[in-house]
């Protein structure tokens, strides 16, 4: 996907994608709940977001500033189900980007690669000690 509009479409309902490349999106700024496909009616219904997806890379988002974090409401909720799948989390040249989205990440079960370069606010956050302490903590137990 290469430099499309400021918000990302719902690309979580996509029941066979299982690679997405976001690529050079220069006026990202926010990933929130709409790239996921969640919305209010989401706790109500058994729901499996991202059913298939297995890598994930983000790169050269040179204004992408948050990647915004699930509920504690949502983490619990059984209901749902995100990125089951997920084996490789990869993020390149986000220099602005702040955070990780830790509760979101714990229930991609299967997450065994997170690796970020050229992401100098989320270095400062998480190289300080061990990261892979931190991130066998704050994300999947398979890390």
């Amino acid at each position: 996907m290469y430099d499309v509009s400021c918000s990302l479409p719902p690309l979580g309902k996509l029941p066979f994608l299982e690679e997405l490349v976001i690529q050079g999106v220069e006026t990202l700024d926010h990933v929130g709940h709409e790239f996921l496909g969640m919305n209010d009616k989401t706790s109500v219904v058994p729901l499996t977001l991202f059913p298939k997806l297995k890598t994930l890379q983000f790169g050269d988002c040179w204004w992408w500033e948050e990647w915004e974090d699930i509920s504690e409401d949502e983490e619990e909720n059984n209901m749902i189900t995100i990125m089951p799948c997920l084996q490789e989390l990869r993020i390149g040249n986000c220099p602005y980007l702040k955070a990780l989205p830790h509760r979101l990440l714990r229930k991609a079960s299967s997450l065994q690669v997170l690796d970020f370069y050229g992401c100098p606010c989320l270095d400062e956050r998480y190289n300080r000690g061990d990261r892979r302490d931190w991130i066998k903590y704050h994300t999947s137990p398979r890390l």
